[in-house]
């Protein structure tokens, strides 16, 4: 969906990442190669991935959690309190025990169950499928109109890409194909859990609906794992921005409702889960509001699943309200608390991160970037586990562009450079000798590379930026032109 505030927030953010050259090159200092040339393709295609591909995912442990007290009150940005933040509303439940499974009984990062917080970035939760192993580079771009879509897989030792599907004599075109996704564009994110390829399909043959389908890693075997219920469905439906995750037993489900026809207020902001073993869909948490300009994204960290939640709403021709929330839910207990939060009328957010979404590093604090404008610079914010205090870590580089997060290290790039920081903002390498004319949104990275969309000329598709050196993979696919 157009926003007003997705329209401010991409034209600053694009506009520090896009000034640059005419091509990309390779990382080393003397030998320069032509815009996207991949790693020379083998003779042979590679084989379709097997069962026994193992996603490349977070190895940490999650958060310890704050203590009862440890939850500041609501703050304006000069530090006086305040009590016009709209807070949602967690469901309660009874006292128990709700873990989907015992084996989820512990704080251990659990590689079978566990969502790479990594590839949840605001881009990649949404429509676009994006998921990486070691070897194998899984991706489905979205059809257009009603043309079908496809789930791919690049094989990184030869860069050669093609459709998740070893059936001889296959045209890849319809339903029969092992990497047929659905009949139109209404499909969501894939994911990778227990050894399966999850997503969402639109079924329109009744009354529209979504089911939880799943496939072995070669694309075999599909098959039908839930129907959602009518209210789940019409929430994925009207949703705007609907994200999703797959993590410990559950789907989660979250966006922005609109409950009148034509967008207008009042907007709910919705969390749904729904267990993978079966069973109805149940609301954690919701909120009804004025605001229509509204970002919504969540994380899971062992047990507990981060919600974060910013808004921002022009109250006349000179006057704008912007909210920034951060709650956790746990999902042993299903007992839900807000972190923190901050409303503020013409004035800096501190809580307000725009697209970069937050990243929990476990024991230590939620990080996120604050865009100061008046200032032209990125932000290093951190909410303390410990204190529950929000503090400052420190000034992005001017030079280094927008910054976003992942589980180990935090991702800038500017029109030739390629830089890597610590959680204190400690340069860790800088990659030299690169045209970012093209690229665009961020969707996520593991140990090797990171990963784009890039539109440039006739060219839409995915890339991965090598991180340590090496060629740069155009993940082409059928996108469109």
């Amino acid at each position: 969906m157009k926003r007003t505030i997705a329209l401010i927030l991409s034209m600053v953010f694009l506009g520090l990442l896009l000034s640059g050259c005419d091509r990309f090159a390779s990382t080393e200092q003397e030998s320069h190669s032509p815009m996207f040339q991949p790693t020379p393709a083998q003779t042979d295609s590679p084989a379709v991935p097997t069962e026994n591909s193992t996603p490349s995912m977070d190895t940490t442990d999650p958060p310890a959690a704050p203590t009862e007290d440890s939850t500041s009150p609501v703050e304006t940005a000069d530090g006086s309190s305040s009590d016009t933040l709209s807070l949602a509303t967690f469901t309660e439940f009874p006292e128990g025990n709700y873990l989907a499974d015992p084996k989820f009984d512990t704080d251990e990062f659990l590689p079978d169950y566990d969502a790479d917080i990594s590839f949840l970035q605001y881009e990649s939760t949404r429509f676009m499928g994006l998921f990486a192993t070691e070897d194998t580079i899984y991706f489905a771009p979205q059809g257009i109109g009603s043309n079908p879509s496809f789930l791919y897989f690049t094989d990184i030792a030869s860069g050669v890409t093609m459709p998740l599907c070893n059936k001889p004599e296959c045209t890849h075109t319809d339903n029969t194909c092992n990497a047929y996704l659905g009949d139109n564009h209404y499909f969501s994110a894939i994911r990778i859990y227990d050894g399966k390829i999850y997503w969402l399909a639109l079924d329109l043959t009744d009354l529209p609906c979504y089911h939880l389908m799943r496939m072995n890693l070669d694309g075999t075997d599909h098959e039908i794992v839930s129907t959602l219920d009518y209210d789940t469905t019409r929430a994925i439906r009207d949703l705007d921005g609907c994200s999703y995750v797959i993590h410990r037993g559950y789907l989660y489900i979250g966006g922005f409702h609109f409950e009148a026809t034509g967008k207008t207020e009042p907007f709910e902001f919705t969390v749904f889960a729904a267990p993978l073993s079966g069973g109805e869909a149940f609301t954690i948490m919701s909120e009804v509001h004025n605001c229509a300009n509204a970002i919504f994204l969540i994380k899971p960290v062992g047990n507990d699943l981060y919600i974060f939640q910013n808004s921002y709403r022009t109250i006349d021709a000179e006057t704008a309200e912007k909210m920034g929330a951060f709650y956790r839910w746990n999902s042993k207990t299903r007992k839900g608390e807000y972190l923190y939060g901050e409303q503020t009328v013409n004035s800096t957010c501190q809580t307000y991160f725009g697209f970069t979404m937050p990243c929990p590093v476990p024991g230590d604090g939620l990080y996120y970037s604050l865009y100061e404008f008046s200032e032209n610079e990125y932000k290093l914010m951190k909410l303390s586990f410990q204190t529950g205090t929000l503090e400052q870590i420190g000034v992005f580089p001017s030079e280094a562009g927008g910054p976003v997060f992942v589980k180990d290290y935090i991702i800038c790039h500017n029109s030739n450079s390629i830089y890597l920081f610590d959680y204190n903002l400690n340069l860790v390498s800088q990659s030299d000798s690169m045209d970012s004319d093209g690229l665009s949104n961020f969707l996520g990275a593991n140990s090797q590379f990171a990963f784009y969309f890039y539109i440039k000329d006739d060219i839409n598709c995915m890339v991965a930026i090598p991180l340590h050196g090496g060629d740069i993979l155009l993940l082409q696919g059928e996108t469109p032109t």
